[in-house]
């Protein structure tokens, strides 16, 4: 496969490290721009098309994680994956990283093929499921140019709200979001939602889904927030 059109940004401060992982990912026709700060980071976010982003956890600057809180709320860059990079291996960690929005976690030391499988499987699952910028599910059909849905090709009426948060859950499978991630993520910081107006949202989208038997899809993980899981048992 040719990755040439895709562009990945290493936000690594050890120089042996960020090298090491620049050349075996230019071995694989992965473009690739090097950032050692996250001040530098930000610019190459703000001036280079990035398809995904290597974040290192501890950086000189900032810690890394705040480059996820920020752009993970980002209305223009919040779609971009993110694969945290961290010596930190802890459960409590890895949650914070997914919970803020991390597509992908891995622990140093890891081997550079480990990386790029994990690569790879993160733009296959971007490309199986975007299709002329639709996305799908099983019967199940989204379009954001349109906001329109469709199940078995029939059209579906659903409110732009349940619309944007339906869209997430389906860009962000089996990730699991608390509702303040969710407040930022699918409606924005700008907008005022009450925390418990996303679990009013996610009632209207179970609702919304219910006769088509997709609401089993979305889980209520206790003490967490909510998760929308590929497959039922």
């Amino acid at each position: 496969m040719n990755h040439q059109a895709k562009t990945i940004l290493i936000v690594e401060d050890e120089v042996a490290i960020n090298d090491m992982i620049a050349f075996h990912l230019q071995q694989h026709d992965y473009k690739i721009y090097q950032a050692y700060t996250l001040k530098s980071a930000e610019n190459h976010l703000k001036n280079y098309n990035i398809d995904l982003v290597l974040l290192d956890w501890m950086l000189p600057d900032e810690a890394g994680i705040s480059l996820l809180k920020k752009y993970k709320s980002h209305q223009q860059l919040y779609h971009i994956p993110i694969i945290l990079l961290t010596a930190k291996a802890e459960e409590h960690h890895k949650i914070q990283g997914l919970e803020l929005g991390a597509d992908d976690y891995i622990t140093k030391p890891f081997s550079p093929k480990e990386l790029i499988l994990r690569i790879a499987m993160i733009f296959r699952r971007t490309i199986a499921n975007t299709i002329e910028d639709k996305i799908y599910f099983q019967q199940l059909c989204l379009c954001p140019k349109s906001q329109q849905a469709w199940i078995k090709e029939e059209p579906i009426a659903i409110s732009k709200s349940c619309f944007k948060l339906l869209y997430f859950f389906l860009a962000h499978q089996n990730q699991i979001f608390n509702r303040e991630t969710l407040l930022n993520r699918v409606w924005g910081r700008n907008v005022f939602v009450e925390d418990r107006s996303v679990d009013a949202q996610v009632k209207r989208l179970r609702a919304l889904l219910k006769p088509y038997h997709y609401d089993q899809y979305i889980k209520t993980i206790r003490s967490l927030g909510y998760q929308f899981i590929s497959e039922t048992a």
